[in-house]
């Protein structure tokens, strides 16, 4: 019922059209998302903790900033308007998730393999149209 009561009040604000809706949803994606995943899979020294400072906090600046440009009236920093928001959660997310998986122990073997396999496959093909 709230995400439903939610995405109504969004439905409702006529964000520039479809185009602003699908703006919004790209940006809180990137906002949380996008270097965990990345650095996830990239980074061997990426762990868990970083991960999650990296979602919580580059969501929390990302929808903070949105806040304060759109509802509040804000003056958007270098031209970032609240279209384009993603920009600021994304750049906390990245230094967030650095600094915490700095400051935290290193992934252990195993997950550093499982993430090993993760970025160069390997083994017998399978397709699913023989399964």
């Amino acid at each position: 019922i709230v995400i439903g009561a939610a995405a109504a009040y969004i439905a409702s604000m006529k964000l520039t059209g479809i185009l602003g809706a699908v703006a919004w949803a790209f940006d809180f994606a990137m906002s949380g998302l996008f270097f965990p995943l990345v650095l996830g899979i990239w980074w061997k020294r990426a762990n868990r903790q970083g991960a999650i400072a990296g979602m919580v906090l580059g969501f929390a600046a990302g929808t903070w900033y949105l806040y304060q440009v759109y509802f509040n009236g804000m003056t958007p920093w270098m031209g970032i308007d609240h279209l384009r928001f993603g920009i600021i959660g994304a750049s906390v997310s990245l230094i967030s998730m650095v600094v915490v998986s700095l400051a935290t122990e290193e992934p252990d073997a195993e997950t550093q393999a499982m993430v090993d396999a993760t970025r160069d496959p390997s083994g017998e093909e399978v397709l699913s149209a023989t399964h």
